[in-house]
């Protein structure tokens, strides 16, 4: 992980450690230094990773964070996914709502229940009734969505953490107790690398179910 953030850090200095396996680099005018297009540094970066490190990477290349996480998704393992505001409108025809970072399985539901059922429903809402029936974070992905940037690329490191959480929200019920215990394994194992990442121990381990 560390290596992989060495890497992304050698392009740009904006790099945002989202995970220990995933991040959000903003490469902005670094076509005009470096006198590739983005979609070339884009490669260029992916490109890197897999000689030196021996794994593929999906790469999302996008105007905002929403967009870029929708595309990197896209086509894994091994894809590169470019979004422009040119294409954003048949694009987003193919992701329906609970694809898109930062909306759940309830809102999800809620936005169905409103007949918005892909992004791309989504996107074409009116400001108005964007700002009626739903709160700030969504209005927030709404923006983002429509190509306008809201959240920025957090370059700093986090020097204290007080809490890690690692969370799985399923597409539809389950009642298997052993694909639930094996999400749950999963999540442990994810919240332990990060602890690892930052050379903590825990005092406390609190494991919740939501029904």
């Amino acid at each position: 992980s560390r290596r992989l953030f060495a890497i992304m850090r050698r392009f740009t200095d904006q790099v945002e450690a989202y995970s220990i396996d995933e991040g959000f680099m903003d490469i902005t005018g670094l076509d005009k230094v470096e006198g590739l297009s983005y979609r070339q540094i884009a490669e260029t970066v992916k490109n890197t990773i897999q000689r030196e490190l021996g794994i593929t990477v999906s790469v999302g290349l996008a105007p905002t964070k929403v967009l870029a996480k929708l595309a990197s998704g896209s086509n894994k393992p091994n894809g590169l996914v470019a979004i422009s505001c040119q294409d954003l409108p048949e694009y987003l025809r193919d992701f329906l709502v609970d694809q898109v970072w930062g909306i759940g399985s309830s809102t999800a539901e809620y936005m169905r229940r409103l007949n918005i059922f892909t992004a791309y429903d989504f996107v074409n809402q009116p400001l108005g009734a964007v700002r009626d029936n739903f709160s700030k974070p969504h209005q927030e992905i709404w923006q983002e969505l429509q190509g306008v940037s809201v959240y920025p690329v957090i370059a700093e490191e986090k020097t204290t953490v007080a809490s890690i959480s690692k969370t799985h929200t399923f597409s539809v019920g389950r009642t298997d107790r052993q694909a639930v215990y094996a999400e749950l394994i999963r999540n442990i194992e994810n919240a332990c690398a990060k602890a690892r990442q930052h050379n903590l121990v825990t005092a406390r381990v609190s494991i919740f179910l939501k029904t």
